[in-house]
């Protein structure tokens, strides 16, 4: 054989072999890799206007869906992947983001999804359980009707500002209480019923309320914290119970703006629930303390459709995640004025003020449930 060819040949055989151990090296990098992983410190920035729209980064592993109005101008969004900011051990977190300009709130709620391998979920998480957290003063709280897409593999939530969010999971931590039974765990009570006492979750929202009026010239922001827990089908009502281990309530309650503390013509009031008192749920109207439980935990507003010349309920957000039932123990509020010509940055600034206040006011506290399957005629 010609030398000439037979170099040829050798060369691309050669040739053939470094192109396949490349490719097999690479397939099992690949393979190493998790699925829409994100580098650490790596950072994307784009643009949205007031016609809003659909923003993706990092090939779909985070995607921001914006409606129209939802800003009034247009501003630059950042997103960057950090390290985890907590040592929270309990919780799973699949990816840590900081979204900018930190502390902007929109003017609509958006859609934020953020995907994530259902390969990485340790034992004993459900996949039903990863949820969009928010990391507010220093502790990750899961976003109110965030839940899973299992099919699709990406969490789903609501969000009206920006801070640092991520995508996670931690085993639930109030199972489903069990029916009561006659051990000694057990108590009868003159009234006939059943105690089972367990610790509600608590859930802190904010809320912007939606002008309902042509006229409204101001916006409502609305901070606060709900107690909630899985119903149960046999439990006629329930009795919640406040703890606050020493931690009494400031002087400060609903009766005025949040703003106008210390103000001369602002009336604080302490908030009526004291330590170990029992407040009944959809129970005897004529027991004290009586409340109404709201079960879907949606705030809504009725607006009046112009088409139909009827009234229609708009649900604006949620107190806490659906499908459980709930009470909203403690909230403040405060009123921004078209003439006060506040920039969004401004505005959240007064609101982030507002959620740490909440934070601090509600710090120590605990609420009790417990369900109720039987009153004497």
């Amino acid at each position: 054989m010609n030398r000439k060819y037979l170099s040829i040949i050798v060369i691309t055989i050669i040739a053939l072999i470094v192109i396949v151990s490349i490719s097999i090296g690479l397939l099992q990098n690949n393979s190493n890799q998790t699925p829409n992983q994100i580098e650490i410190g790596s950072k994307e920035t784009f643009s949205i206007g007031v016609n809003g729209g659909h923003h993706t980064a990092w090939d779909d592993a985070v995607e921001i869906d914006v409606q129209a109005g939802s800003v009034s101008e247009q501003i630059n969004i950042t997103v960057e992947s950090i390290v985890n900011p907590t040592d929270d051990t309990t919780l799973h977190m699949f990816s840590c983001l900081e979204f900018g300009p930190d502390g902007f709130i929109f003017e609509k709620p958006i859609d934020l999804i953020i995907k994530y391998n259902p390969d990485q979920i340790p034992e004993g998480i459900e996949e039903s359980d990863v949820k969009i957290y928010l990391l507010s003063n220093g502790i990750w709280e899961p976003i109110a009707g965030s839940f899973a897409n299992e099919k699709m593999d990406y969490a789903v939530a609501s969000v009206s500002h920006f801070s640092k969010m991520g995508c996670g999971a931690s085993p639930p931590a109030n199972p489903t209480p069990e029916a009561p039974t006659n051990n000694e765990e057990s108590e009868d009570e003159e009234d006939g019923s059943a105690q089972y006492w367990f610790k509600a979750d608590l859930n802190y929202y904010t809320i912007k309320t939606p002008r309902l009026l042509e006229k409204d010239d101001d916006d409502m922001y609305s901070v606060g914290v709900c107690a909630y827990w899985k119903p149960v089908s046999y439990v006629q009502y329930y009795e919640l119970k406040w703890v606050f281990n020493g931690n009494l309530p400031e002087e400060y309650g609903w009766s005025c703006d949040y703003r106008d503390q210390g103000k001369s013509y602002c009336n604080p009031s302490y908030y009526p629930i004291y330590e170990g008192y029992i407040y009944h749920m959809g129970g005897d109207p004529e027991i004290k303390g009586f409340l109404s439980v709201i079960k879907t935990g949606e705030w809504t507003a009725s607006v009046l459709n112009e088409d139909t010349g009827k009234m229609e309920s708009v649900v604006y957000g949620n107190g806490w995640p659906l499908g459980n039932h709930g009470y909203g123990f403690f909230g403040v509020h405060t009123t921004v004025s078209d003439d006060e010509e506040l920039n969004a940055i401004e505005i959240g600034s007064i609101v982030s003020k507002m959620e740490t206040f909440v934070k601090q006011y509600v710090n120590g506290w605990e609420v009790w449930v417990r369900g109720v399957t039987e009153t004497q005629g």
